[in-house]
């Protein structure tokens, strides 16, 4: 079997997995945690990931936002 069909595999089996686990256990979590609270962790998670895909730099805004609070740095150590 050639590499890219192992991976190719591998990356589909991967996703299947992941698919089933989400359908088995979001409700048992919802049972555990009650809806409103399931609610909650989801929101937090969702917002976890968009201040992670914006903080990479996939849009301008992370490295504008590290650009500045280097120049803050500098002109903070320049005080001191």
């Amino acid at each position: 079997m050639s590499t890219l069909k192992r991976n190719t595999f591998s990356n589909l089996a991967g996703g299947v997995w992941v698919a089933v686990l989400t359908l088995v256990l979001t409700p048992i979590e919802i049972n555990l945690l009650g809806g409103e609270a399931f609610g909650l962790v989801v929101n937090w998670g969702v917002q976890g990931a968009a201040v992670v895909y914006v903080g990479l730099g996939y849009f301008t805004l992370g490295a504008a936002v590290r650009s500045e609070i280097t120049c803050i740095m500098q002109r903070e150590e320049a005080i001191l």
